[in-house]
């Protein structure tokens, strides 16, 4: 049961590297600029092409060779990627889908690069990460690395939208000409939003990975 369940896993994340590079790809045909990558979107799904393709090679060995332990940093890296996977998912149905105009519901899940980015691999990656993985950070402290490391993205941002140097990727990120206690509403609604995905996917996996040991 194990070594099917690490199989399982294995053509998961397999999956998902591949899935990020297709989408990776189109986006670069479509846009072919570095601009791209301030974009949370992008960020997620490039560090899951590396992550998951970590992962992969893991589990292989495990559903193959022989049972090795996964280093606890690539632990913490897969459960930051899934946590910013989810936020990704999360953002596009509650918030881009009714704040952009520019694309309807069903483009923004479906069009392009966005079938792969938007839906597909934070799907798969989801479902792996709870079902088909183990993971060992058990300390709670853990919960809040993913929230630091999407407020180490986020911040800039917000900081030079304020100054009406750039405009900010997102529109909930746009904090330019708006007062202090918006902004501070802002800034405390992304990290909790994202603090409550990462401390739920932790929590889903604890109690339905199938991997146990």
């Amino acid at each position: 049961m194990k070594n099917k369940s690490y199989l399982i896993g294995f053509i998961l994340n397999l999956l998902c590297a591949l899935l990020a590079s297709v989408g990776l790809i189109i986006q670069l045909v479509e846009t072919p600029t570095g601009a791209i990558f301030q974009y949370y979107t992008i960020l997620s799904n490039t560090f899951c092409i590396i992550i998951s393709t970590l992962i992969s090679i893991f589990y292989g060995i495990n559903a193959f060779i022989r049972p090795v332990k996964i280093p606890k940093v690539i632990q913490v890296m897969r459960y930051v990627d899934v946590t910013m996977l989810l936020v990704t998912f999360l953002t596009v149905v509650f918030f881009l889908s009714w704040s952009i105009e520019e694309y309807t519901f069903l483009e923004l899940l479906s069009k392009g690069s966005m079938l792969y980015h938007h839906t597909l691999v934070p799907l798969i990656a989801i479902v792996s990460f709870i079902f088909y993985e183990k993971n060992d950070l058990k300390k709670l402290i853990y919960t809040f690395i993913p929230s630091f490391v999407s407020i180490v993205y986020a911040v800039p941002f917000m900081i030079l939208d304020g100054f009406h140097v750039m405009r900010a990727p997102y529109p909930f990120l746009g904090v330019g000409g708006h007062p202090w206690w918006y902004c501070t509403l802002i800034s405390l609604g992304v990290i909790l939003f994202i603090y409550g995905g990462a401390f739920i996917l932790r929590l889903l996996n604890k109690h339905f990975s199938i991997i146990k040991e």
